[in-house]
């Protein structure tokens, strides 16, 4: 019995220990990058009150910064919809330097899309009671989506 408490409280203890460095770390930002769908990329610079407009954007000002890190680079990516037009790619010159980390996080359930926003939709005029619109660059459509919930496509 007192194998069986000893060892418990061993567990318990390294546990414990095990933890510690990420309650530590919790106060090691040196750098947060702040992410909205409302942002801008070219007069943003990252901050809370002037967010990037991309993730893109967010990961070049990380490979700026991430060389002489002294503390974790923390990208804040806010609620909204972002639309990729292209892979966004991680590389070792994304993660942290220096002991530390570079650390994505959502804010309010953003959504990373690799679809296109359809807009201009029209009353079809050979198929009455339809509507369509063109979407240029796409040879072919897989999935529609209307106020984020899946629907079947005319066919």
């Amino acid at each position: 019995m007192k194998l069986r408490k000893l060892t418990a409280l061993l567990v318990a203890i390294a546990m414990l220990l095990g933890t510690m460095p990420f309650i530590a770390s919790a106060d090691t930002v040196w750098k947060t990058f702040y992410v909205s769908p409302n942002g801008s990329d070219t007069t943003g610079n990252g901050t809370q009150a002037k967010p990037y407009k991309t993730l893109a954007r967010a990961q070049e000002a990380v490979r700026a910064e991430n060389a002489g890190m002294q503390g974790d680079i923390v990208v804040s990516i806010a609620g909204g919809t972002y639309y990729m037009d292209e892979p966004l790619s991680f590389r070792k010159e994304d993660s942290g330097k220096n002991g530390h980390r570079v650390i994505w996080q959502g804010v309010d359930r953003p959504l990373i899309s690799g679809g296109k926003e359809v807009t201009g939709f029209v009353p079809s005029q050979d198929h009455p009671g339809l509507y369509e619109a063109n979407v240029d660059g796409v040879d072919r459509i897989m999935q529609i989506y209307v106020n984020g919930k899946k629907r079947w496509m005319a066919r």
